[in-house]
């Protein structure tokens, strides 16, 4: 005993069998380690400003312990630190852990080890079949109790790993050395002759974990089927991931199929493994993996039956391939409803959004008003898509299972040969864009604004003042009709002073009088500008209100019309969408240039006989999300807008 290390225990202590203190390097602290017989370890840091005799500290811990009262001392950390437990156990003599000396680190060593049965270490640190249980729980565990029956029974039911280490039930079961079989049986809800299959799997289990144990390969050949997860090596997962696949194998296997080997029960757990990242990932009818699965049958003669089966379920179902195959064709068909929902209402002119759509295609100019009307469908479309997710889903449940697997991995094949079919012909622009000036340029006094109306121009910007109005060129082309950004170089003998972002803001229900503010005015490296600057920016802001009402309206139309912005939108949203959205014949373009992929019960159907098909696979909110969607559309095209010039002048915002 002395003032860095303190070990006592019973009869000295009457709430801990063993209580050990140690001060390391920080003097206003220690770490302690208690023992008590029924729970096991327990720890932690404590701050000790007093600096009292570590004797005095433990009788005081103890004695608080039996009172039931609080801790003596404040806790710093209300556990082992795990890297002090880890070199402990794992290497007591590797020398000093940081802030301890090497004997300090043997004594706690010492204390653990001496309650840890033989061969704890390594079902602790097992490279097979492990748990990622807090290793404070893996010593208390393995230091209470009947220690030998809880090893048996670590090294008997490896699947139960989890349960041993937390659950109270098992642990006395096991500690009586009585049967946990019920219990088990029990909390899985496994019958008669269910169990009896789990038993069996849990039996192969428990010879792979006493081979590694043992020194030896844990399998006697390499699987002939990886798990589709990144290949993970199966018994690389954690026991309790197991467990559950061995629950769901044996509420369904026929005693015919239970494998008669560590490999093949490893192949067996490798299926079911595969068959649930299926369901995950691919909207395919349980009875069709039910019937795959009932055709396996195992037999003593016949090794790897499980692996060739869980290999043909790879390919007949890839998830990835799969997935993309139903994302797409859903996405094209959903597409399809929206514009047979705008169709139905007859509210938006699709020979007008063709027309501006071919102008495009051509590389022509549209009328700016057309080009408004069709940039304004667009867009809608493409903000409110994130809202269809419901939809998609709907969809791609209604394709998935209505196939059988033979079905849908031909649909999946020939997917890759006719999805091109509907390929967006706009194609996204790769032309500098250009928009006309609101103000141009005009003089401040010695300071003359300059404003920037191209992409090339914010990039130049950027460059030379290193900040990121380059890639501002959107914020400015998704002007709408009620907000607009324009952005200026504030310059003075041809030096850049700042870069300033105006907005006009005008409400819907009074364009008459819109308002300017300034958003940011930035110099170089967005730091904060010069009074002559931000003075140049309020006089920018005034000369800007000047302007008139319709001169604004002019100046946004001009904006929204932008042919290569609209062109790019378009291609953006198209491809987002999977179809052409201007196109008033998608429906049944869609139906029909996809039939030869979709279910037979779903191929040849018109369009409101999908619909009909949608709305019983998945109720009648099927189309809820597409009519919401129809709405917004219809409530962002532009209204006509009386002609005149009205000479009514900007006022200033607040």
């Amino acid at each position: 005993m002395s003032d860095k290390l303190c070990h006592m225990s019973a009869p000295t202590l009457t709430g801990h069998d063993e209580l050990l203190l140690v001060r390391g390097e920080n003097p206003m602290g220690f770490l302690y380690l208690g023992f008590r017989a029924g729970e096991g370890f327990s720890g932690g840091l404590m701050a000790d400003v007093s600096r009292r005799p570590l004797a005095e500290c433990a009788v005081a811990i103890d004695s608080a312990l039996c009172a039931g009262d609080p801790a003596p001392f404040p806790m710093i950390r209300a556990e082992i630190p795990p890297h002090i437990l880890t070199g402990a156990i794992f290497d007591p003599e590797g020398g000093a852990v940081h802030g301890y000396l090497p004997e300090q680190i043997e004594a706690v060593s010492r204390l653990i080890n001496e309650r840890l049965p033989e061969g704890a270490t390594g079902l602790i640190n097992r490279k097979v079949l492990g748990h990622d249980a807090p290793l404070i729980d893996w010593v208390n565990y393995l230091s209470c109790g009947d220690r030998e029956a809880r090893v048996q029974a670590l090294r008997a039911v490896p699947l139960q790993t989890g349960s041993l280490l937390t659950d109270p039930d098992m642990k006395d079961l096991v500690d009586q050395r009585s049967h946990i079989t019920p219990l088990v049986a029990r909390k899985a809800g496994l019958k008669g002759q269910q169990m009896q299959i789990y038993a069996r799997i849990e039996a192969q289990m428990a010879t792979l974990l006493s081979r590694d144990l043992n020194g030896e390969p844990p399998l006697t050949r390499e699987p002939i089927a990886k798990t589709g997860l990144i290949n993970t090596p199966l018994l690389r997962m954690s026991a309790d991931v197991l467990r559950e696949l061995a629950y769901a194998a044996a509420r369904v296997l026929r005693t015919d199929q239970v494998p008669r080997s560590p490999e093949d029960t490893v192949e067996l757990l490798t299926y079911f493994s595969e068959s649930n990242r299926i369901r995950k990932g691919v909207p395919l009818n349980d009875l069709i993996l039910r019937k795959h699965l009932s055709r396996v049958t195992p037999s003593t003669s016949d090794e790897g039956a499980w692996g060739r089966a869980c290999v043909q379920l790879q390919k007949k179902v890839p998830v990835q391939e799969t997935t993309d195959y139903l994302g797409a064709v859903a996405k094209a068909l959903m597409s399809g409803l929206i514009v047979h929902k705008m169709r139905d209402l007859g509210v938006v002119d699709f020979h007008r959004i063709g027309s501006v759509a071919k102008t495009l295609r051509e590389k022509g100019e549209p009328e700016a008003s057309d080009g408004e009307y069709m940039a304004s469908y667009v867009r809608a479309i493409g903000e409110a898509e994130y809202r269809l997710g419901g939809t998609r889903r709907s969809l791609t449940g209604l394709i998935g299972e209505g196939h059988s697997m033979r079905s849908l991995r031909d649909a999946q094949v020939r997917w890759h040969h006719v999805h091109h079919t509907l390929g967006n012909e706009v194609m996204t622009s790769r032309e500098p864009l250009e928009w006309a000036p609101l103000l141009g340029q005009v003089d401040l006094g010695p300071i003359r604004a300059v404003e920037l109306t191209s992409s090339g121009a914010l990039e130049r910007q950027g460059r030379l003042e290193r900040h990121c109005v380059g890639g501002y060129t959107g914020a400015v082309m998704g002007a709408t009709s009620e907000r607009a950004s324009l952005i200026f170089s504030l310059e003075r003998e041809g030096e850049i002073l700042s870069t300033v972002e105006m907005r006009v803001l005008q409400s819907k229900w009074d364009k008459k009088n819109p308002s300017w503010e300034i958003v940011q005015n930035k110099a170089a490296r967005n730091a904060d500008p010069s009074p002559e600057a931000l003075e140049a920016g309020d006089r920018l802001k005034g000369e800007l209100a000047t302007l008139s009402a319709r001169e604004i309206r002019d100046y946004l139309t001009g904006i929204r019309s932008n042919a290569t912005q609209i062109r790019d939108t378009l291609a953006l949203v198209s491809t987002r969408m999977g179809a052409d959205i201007t196109n008033p014949d998608l429906p049944e373009l869609a139906l029909k240039a996809y039939a030869e992929v979709l279910p037979k019960t779903l191929s040849g159907l018109g369009v409101a006989q999908f619909q009909d098909a949608l709305i019983a696979y998945a109720g009648a909110d099927a189309l809820a999300e597409i009519d919401r969607l129809a709405e917004r559309v219809i409530k962002s095209l532009p209204a006509a807008e009386v002609d005149g010039d009205e000479p009514e002048r900007l006022e200033m915002a607040s």
